[in-house]
C-alpha cells in the first residue's frame, strides 16, 4: 500500500527525484527536512534476477522508494504487488568517543564510488553505477558463437574497483543475475541527510544475487557486503545493521519478530492482507557471516576461507521501531538513537524487558508468533507501519581493515500469515545450507521454449528440447534432466491466489515407475514428506494438445485468452529438501497467453489436428512412420522422404528431407516404447519406428503345412536369458556377440534329421568345433558332424545352406566331434546339455573348412542365432525329423525409404469474402455492465471477432453520431475500450458499428451496451 506523504505531492516528489538525482527526503512521518547533499551521479536500477524485483540505488538502498515514491520491491515480479518499501545497510561506531554513521534509511549518509587512495572522492564519475550481470552473459563471454554478445555491465565489469571475479577471471555470477556496486561516507554534506555525523570514512563493495529457481530459492536475494576503512581513524565498538522498512503489501497491518535460534529478523501480517488476501506472506532477513573477531579456539569463515584464531559474530541485536512510535519507539532522530538500537537497546537507550519473564533482552520480541508463545509485537502494539534493525558487533574496524558480512533476503508465502511465518523458517534453513555450501547451487533447468498453435476450439503446444540434455552436480549427487510438466494457469501472473493446474507430466522412460516424494513444507500440515512430482515412465514428449479449459472444467472458447505454460524438471534420488538438495528441480514457469481461434478468413487447413498422413513404404522392414499433424497451419505441402545410414559409431541413424534439404539429421529414437520422443517438423511429429535387432517369432516344429516334417522336437532351450526357447535361444550378439548389424539378420530354418547315418545326402552337416574345456580353443584336426542343416530362406524357393558351429567339453559333456547334447548330458548327469553350444552363421556351408579357427573365432564371428541346448524330457535324440523356423526382426535399413506429402492450407479470397460475411462477429453482446475477460472495473471492452489483418471499424450512435473509430491491424481480433474518440466512456444505448475490410466487403453491426453505475468510493 502507498505511503502517506507529508510536506510534498507524489508529483513533486518526482520533480525533485529528476531536478536533483539524489532525493534524500520524502517528507515521511516522523522525518524532519534535512539538507540536501551535492547531486552525484545517481543510479537507480531494477534488479530481477528471479521471482523477486527490486529497485537498487547505487548510495546503499538495495530496496530503495526513491524511483516511484512508493516502495521499492515487487513480488511477484510482474504482478503489480508490493512487499517491501525501503532496505539499507548502516555501520556507526566511535570515534574519539564521538558516535559517527554512515547509514542508508529514507535518506542516505553515502554517495556512490570508492575512495580514491588520496582520500578524495568522485561520486559524478559515470563508473560507479549499478553493473547487473547474468548467468547469460558468462555464457555469451565464453562460448564459440560469435553471434552471442554479453551485455555492457558485463564487459565493462569494474574488477579494479573491487568487483568480483571468479577462478576463471570472468566477472563472477553466482547464481542466475548478479548487483555491484560500490559507494562511501565520505562526502561531508550527505550526513545533513540523516544524523549528521562528521564520515566514518568507509567504503562498501555491495554484490547482490539470486537463483531463478522454481523453489524457495527463487524468492530469494543474497548480500553481500565488503567494508573497508578508509577514513585515517580506527571505528570502535563498531556494529553494521541491516535496516528495513518492509510493508507486506498494505503498510498498516504488520508485526515483527526475530528467530534467535536462526538470527532471522521477521516481518508478518497480521491476519489478512489488503493486496496479498488471506495467503499473507512474510519476509526474512538472516545473517550468514558476521564480522570476524579474535576468538582463540575459533575459526571464522571469510571470502571462502577460513580464519583461525578469529570467529564471525552472529546477530547481536534486533530492534523494531514503529511510524510514529514515540520516544521509545519510534524513528531514530539522531546517530545517539540509532546507536541505541544498535546496542539492542530502545530509541531512548533503555533495554527491551520480557513483560512475560522481566528479563532484559537485547532483541525485541523473540516469541513464537505461530504457537501464539513468548514475548510477540502484538503483546505491545497493535500491528501498523513497521521498521526492524538487525545488528550484528561490536567489533573494532580500524583503519585500513576490512570486514565482511553476508545476509540472505527471503519471501515465504503459505496459507495464512502465520504459516507463512513457520514456512520461512523452513526456507531460512535452507538458504543457510546453501551458505554453508558456499553456494554452490546448481542453476534450474532452462525453460523449454513454448510454441503455441491456436485452433479452432484447440490448442496445440510444441516445445524445444535444449532442457534434455541438463545434467549437474548438486551439493549431494546429480539433478538430471527426467521430464516436462505442463500446466494451466488462471491468469498471466501466477500469484499466490492464482489457480494452476497440472495438466501433464512427460518423463524419460527408464523403468522409474515411482512417484517421487521428498520432506518438504505444506502450507496446511507443515513439515510432512508428500508427493513433489508424479512419474509414470511415459518416455518424453514435446506437445500437448486439448480443447478443455481444465480449470474451469469446459470446452475451451474461441476468443477468451487462456494461460498455459511448459517447466522441465530434473531428478536427483540422493536429494532432501530440509538439507537443501531438492529431489525434484524445476525450471522457471513462463506463462504462455494463447487464444483459440477459427483459421483467417478464407483459409482452409487440408488435415486437422491428430490427424495421420499416409505413407508409402520402399523396402523390407518391419518399420513404419506416422506423421501426427500438429499444427494444420504449418503445413507445407512438401514432399517428405525418411531415409537411413549407418553413422560412425555403426548405429542405423535415420533423416527426415525435403525439398532438398535434412530437415533431421541422425535421429537415434526408433522404439515404440519412447513412442513421443521424436522430432516436430513443419507442424508434424514424425515418429519413426523400427523394430529392435532380435528375432521376432519361433516356430519350433514347422508343420507342412509350411514346408516341414511336422516331426517331434526332441531338444529344448537351457535358459541363459534368451528370448526364445524357454530361455536358451537368441541372436548370437546376445550370447557371445556377433560381428553382423542390424540389417545383416536373415529368416532360417534349421531342419533336424532323424536319419543315424553322419552324411550330407542323409541330412547332417560338417561342423566348425570349439573346446569350452581347453579356452574355446578351436579344434584343429577335423570338422565336426551335426544331424541338422541350416538354411538361409529369404528366399524360399531357393534357400542358401549356411555354416554351422558348435562347442563340446570333456568336462561336462562328450567331446567326440558329433553334436549330441542329449548323449553329453547323460554322461556328465549334468542338466546342460554338455554344454554343447550351437551357433548358425551368416556364411556360406562350406564342408571343406577354412572359414572359422582361433583367428576368426567362429562362436563371436558372424553368428545369427544361438543356442544353448538341452535334451527335452524323455525324447531321445534324433527321435524325429522336425524343423525350427527362426524369423528376425527387419530392422530399418539404408534399403528402406518412407515418403509422404503434407498438404498445406488453401487460400480462396471467395471464401475470405463469403467467411467475412458470416463470421465478423462481437462479444459479449449485449454487453450487460461486465466482461468475464475484464481484470478491473476500469478497463472494459467488448472484443471484435474474425476480422481481416486490416480493418477500419467506426462506432455510430442510432442518430448516426461517429463515436469512435478504430483501425486495426494483425490478428482476427480487436478490442473497444467502450470509449469514444476523447476517451470518455460511452453512455448506455445501441450502438451500430460499420467494419470496412476493404477488398472483403462491409460488415454492420449492432451492439447494445449497458453501462454499470459509477459509485466513487475513494478519493
Amino acid at each position: 500500500m502507498r505511503k502517506l506523504l507529508s510536506g510534498f505531492s507524489l508529483a513533486m516528489v518526482a520533480i525533485f527525484i529528476m531536478a536533483t538525482y539524489n532525493i534524500t527526503y520524502a517528507g515521511l512521518p516522523g522525518k524532519t527536512n534535512p539538507v540536501l547533499s551535492k547531486p552525484a551521479k545517481v543510479d537507480l536500477r531494477r534488479f530481477n534476477p528471479n521471482r523477486i524485483a527490486t529497485d537498487v540505488l547505487n548510495e546503499g538502498q538495495w530496496v530503495s522508494w526513491f524511483r516511484t515514491g512508493n516502495a521499492g520491491m515487487e513480488w511477484p515480479a510482474g504482478s503489480g504487488k508490493t512487499i517491501h518499501f525501503a532496505a539499507g545497510i548502516w555501520i556507526a561506531g566511535m570515534v574519539n568517543g564521538q558516535v559517527r554513521s554512515a547509514a542508508a534509511e529514507f535518506s542516505v549518509e553515502f554517495v556512490p564510488g570508492p575512495i580514491l587512495p588520496d582520500g578524495s572522492i568522485d561520486p559524478d564519475n559515470e563508473r560507479y553505477r549499478n553493473y547487473i550481470i547474468s548467468k547469460a552473459d558468462l555464457e555469451a563471454a565464453t562460448d564459440d558463437d560469435p553471434n552471442t554478445t554479453p551485455g555492457t555491465d558485463y564487459q565493462q565489469w569494474p574488477s579494479d574497483l573491487g568487483a568480483p571475479l571468479d577462478k576463471d577471471g570472468n566477472p563472477l555470477v553466482i547464481g542466475n543475475g548478479a548487483l555491484w556496486n560500490v559507494f562511501n561516507d565520505a562526502d561531508v554534506t550527505a550526513h545533513a541527510n540523516l544524523w549528521n555525523t562528521q564520515p566514518i570514512g568507509v567504503e562498501v563493495q555491495q554484490y547482490i544475487w539470486g537463483f531463478n529457481r522454481l523453489d524457495a530459492f527463487g524468492d530469494m536475494l543474497f548480500l553481500k557486503w565488503t567494508i573497508i576503512n578508509k577514513g585515517g581513524n580506527n571505528l570502535d565498538s563498531a556494529f553494521v545493521s541491516l535496516w528495513n522498512d518492509f510493508d507486506l503489501g498494505d503498510a498498516t497491518d504488520d508485526f515483527v519478530g526475530v528467530d534467535t535460534t536462526l538470527s532471522l529478523g521477521i516481518g508478518y501480517n497480521d491476519g489478512a492482507d489488503r493486496v496479498y488476501g488471506a495467503r499473507a506472506p512474510a519476509i526474512g532477513l538472516d545473517f550468514f557471516q558476521g564480522p570476524i573477531v579474535p576468538s582463540e579456539g575459533d575459526t571464522a569463515f571469510v571470502s571462502g576461507r577460513l580464519v583461525p584464531g578469529f570467529k564471525n559474530l552472529p546477530m547481536t541485536a534486533f530492534a523494531k521501531y514503529i511510524n510514529g512510535g514515540g520516544l521509545e519507539w519510534g524513528d531514530p532522530e539522531s546517530a545517539e538513537e540509532a546507536y541505541n538500537y544498535m546496542n539492542g537497546l530502545n530509541r531512548a537507550g533503555k533495554p527491551y524487558v520480557d513483560p512475560h519473564t522481566g528479563t532484559t533482552l537485547k532483541f525485541a520480541h523473540p516469541g513464537d508468533p505461530v504457537t501464539g508463545t513468548g514475548w510477540l509485537d502484538k503483546d505491545n502494539h497493535p500491528s501498523g507501519d513497521r521498521r526492524f534493525l538487525m545488528t550484528t558487533g561490536p567489533f573494532t574496524l580500524a583503519n585500513a581493515d576490512t570486514q565482511e558480512v553476508v545476509a540472505g533476503f527471503m519471501i515465504a508465502q503459505a496459507s495464512n500469515s502465520l504459516q507463512s511465518v513457520a514456512l520461512l523458517r523452513q526456507v531460512d534453513k535452507a538458504a543457510q545450507t546453501a551458505y554453508d555450501r558456499n553456494f554452490e547451487l546448481p542453476p534450474s533447468p532452462p525453460a523449454p521454449k513454448v510454441t503455441a498453435t491456436e485452433l479452432d476450439g484447440e490448442i496445440v503446444l510444441t516445445w524445444d528440447d535444449a532442457a534434455e540434455s541438463y545434467d549437474v552436480p548438486d551439493l549431494v549427487g546429480r539433478q538430471k534432466f527426467q521430464g516436462y510438466n505442463v500446466y494451466q494457469v488462471g491468469g498471466p501472473q501466477l500469484t499466490g491466489d492464482v489457480p494452476i493446474e497440472r495438466l501433464a507430466f512427460y518423463d524419460v522412460a527408464d523403468g522409474q515407475f515411482d512417484d517421487v516424494r521428498d520432506v518438504v513444507f505444506d502450507p496446511n500440515l507443515g513439515v510432512v514428506e508428500k508427493v513433489v512430482q508424479p512419474l509414470g515412465d511415459t518416455g518424453i514428449r514435446r506437445f500437448y494438445r486439448t480443447k478443455t479449459d481444465a480449470i474451469n472444467k469446459r470446452p475451451l472458447i474461441n476468443g477468451r485468452k487462456y494461460w498455459f505454460a511448459v517447466t522441465s524438471f530434473a531428478y536427483n534420488p540422493d536429494g532432501f529438501t530440509p538439507a537443501g538438495v531438492p529431489k525434484i528441480l524445476e525450471s522457471s514457469i513462463k506463462i504462455l497467453e494463447v487464444i483459440p481461434q477459427s483459421p483467417p478468413l478464407g483459409e482452409r487447413y487440408a488435415r486437422a489436428a491428430g490427424d495421420t498422413l499416409a505413407v508409402t513404404h520402399t523396402g523390407k522392414s518391419d518399420g513404419k512412420v506416422y506423421p501426427i499433424v500438429l499444427d494444420p497451419s504449418a503445413l507445407t505441402g512438401q514432399d517428405y522422404k525418411v531415409t537411413f545410414r549407418t553413422d560412425e559409431q555403426g548405429e542405423i541413424v535415420w533423416d527426415l528431407l525435403a525439398g532438398g534439404q535434412a530437415k533431421v539429421s541422425g535421429w537415434t529414437n526408433q522404439s515404440a516404447s519412447d513412442a513421443f520422443n521424436f522430432p516436430i517438423v513443419d507442424g508434424m511429429l514424425v515418429q519413426v519406428f523400427g523394430p529392435p535387432v532380435g528375432i521376432k517369432s519361433v516356430d519350433r516344429s514347422v508343420g507342412p503345412e509350411d514346408g516341414g516334417p511336422g516331426g517331434t522336437r526332441w531338444i529344448s532351450g537351457t535358459n541363459w536369458g534368451g528370448a526364445f526357447l524357454f530361455g536358451g535361444l537368441d541372436i548370437g550378439a546376445n550370447f557371445f556377440g556377433s560381428t553382423l548389424g542390424p540389417a545383416d539378420y536373415v529368416p532360417v530354418d534349421w531342419r533336424f534329421t532323424s536319419n543315424p547315418t553322419m552324411s550330407e545326402e542323409t541330412g547332417w552337416s560338417r561342423a566348425y568345433v570349439y573346446r569350452r574345456d581347453q579356452g574355446y580353443a578351436f579344434q584343429t584336426s577335423q570338422l565336426g558332424w551335426i544331424p541338422v542343416q541350416m538354411f538361409d530362406i529369404t528366399d524360399p524357393n531357393n534357400p542358401r545352406r549356411l555354416n554351422i558351429v558348435f562347442v563340446e567339453d570333456a568336462n561336462d559333456g562328450l567331446a567326440d566331434f558329433i553334436w549330441n547334447p542329449i548323449a553329453a548330458e547323460q554322461a556328465s548327469g549334468k542338466s546342460l546339455g554338455g554344454r554343447e553350444y550351437l551357433f548358425c552363421m551368416k556364411s556360406d556351408y562350406n564342408p571343406d573348412g577354412g572359414v572359422y579357427d582361433d583367428n576368426n573365432w567362429g562362436p563371436a564371428a558372424d553368428v545369427l542365432y544361438a543356442l544353448w541346448p538341452h535334451s527335452r524330457g524323455s525324447h531321445p535324440y534324433q527321435e524325429s525329423d522336425f524343423w525350427i523356423r527362426i524369423i528376425p526382426n527387419f530392422a530399418n535399413t539404408p534399403q528402406d525409404e518412407f515418403t509422404f506429402t503434407a498438404p498445406a492450407p488453401t487460400i480462396s479470397q471467395t471464401l475470405a469474402k463469403q467467411d467475412a460475411a458470416e463470421m465478423v462477429n462481437v462479444f459479449p453482446n449485449p454487453y450487460y455492465g461486465r466482461n468475464v475477460e475484464e481484470t478491473d472495473p476500469v478497463n472494459r471492452f467488448i472484443t471484435f471477432t474474425h476480422l481481416p489483418e486490416t480493418a477500419t471499424i467506426r462506432v455510430f450512435t442510432l442518430a448516426g453520431k461517429l463515436v469512435k473509430t478504430i483501425e486495426h491491424k494483425s490478428t482476427q481480433f480487436e478490442k473497444w475500450d467502450l470509449r469514444n474518440d476523447a476517451g470518455i466512456p460511452v453512455a448506455s444505448g445501441i450502438y451500430i458499428v460499420h467494419i470496412d475490410m476493404g477488398a472483403l466487403g462491409q460488415k454492420i453491426l449492432k451492439v447494445a451496451v449497458f453501462m454499470p453505475e459509477e459509485r466513487l468510493d475513494a478519493i
